[in-house]
């Protein structure tokens, strides 16, 4: 659950430290969940997510009507985006249009953190059974 320290027809304020991380598949990395459907948004998800080394791959999976983006914090990050796989560094994003299968994992050895925007927020996550990098 997530604390909104103000909010009004013209938008919310949420306080880092109002959040409680959920783990993810079995310990795989830590989600803060930002602007959850609770928030009553449909239009925007935003996430923050924390990868140990040696996290990953995640679930190769697509968004069927959602756009995705991946903001790098810090760390390095293996993003796979269907057959092609890229090694992000800090201040870099990966764009995922809607449609488009993908994964990814920690390519460093110190933690990595990354930001996913996407919108519509609607849960439209589809499992695809290959998850093994190319």
């Amino acid at each position: 659950m997530f604390a909104v320290v103000r909010r009004k027809e013209s938008g919310m304020i949420v306080r880092r430290a109002s959040l409680a991380p959920r783990g993810l598949l079995d310990g795989w990395a830590t989600e803060l969940d930002y602007v959850p459907p609770s928030a009553g948004s449909g239009h925007l998800s935003i996430r923050v997510y924390h990868l140990a080394p040696g996290g990953g791959p995640g679930p190769y999976h697509r968004h069927t009507s959602s756009d995705s983006a991946y903001f790098l914090l810090e760390g390095s990050l293996s993003v796979r985006l269907v057959a092609e796989v890229a090694t992000l560094s800090p201040g870099d994003l990966a764009f995922i249009p809607a449609g488009v299968a993908h994964a990814v994992a920690n390519a460093g050895e110190t933690d990595a953190a990354f930001v996913e925007i996407y919108g519509p927020g609607a849960a439209d996550f589809v499992m695809i059974e290959d998850s093994s990098p190319t």
